[in-house]
């Protein structure tokens, strides 16, 4: 059985993202935002190759790839790597993030 597995860090990126989206918004946007994460992550193990392969990390990370937030969160971009038994989430970062550094 397939199975999207957060790391940590993926875990808390997403929270961070849905309480500032509750806090700007509303409930009803960060809800939104689970939501819209929860339809990626399940497209991405339905599909784990869709995403396009991350080639500026370190060797630790070979294979990573990275795929887009359903709309209309598409400014975010969820960072994984395919396993055997589904995808191991890195992280879930904005684009304005420093995505280099972040990953490292």
């Amino acid at each position: 059985m397939s199975a999207a597995r957060l790391r940590p860090r993926a875990q808390q990126d997403i929270d961070a993202a849905a309480d500032w989206y509750a806090a700007e918004e509303g409930l009803d946007l960060a809800l939104r935002f689970y939501a819209a994460v929860e339809a990626t992550l399940e497209l991405l193990l339905e599909q784990p190759r869709i995403g396009a392969r991350v080639t500026w990390v370190s060797s630790r990370l070979l294979g990573c790839r990275h795929w887009t937030v359903a709309q209309p969160f598409g400014v975010w971009q969820v960072y994984y790597l395919k396993r055997d038994d589904g995808i191991e989430v890195l992280r879930v970062l904005h684009g304005a993030r420093d995505v280099p550094r972040e990953l490292e």
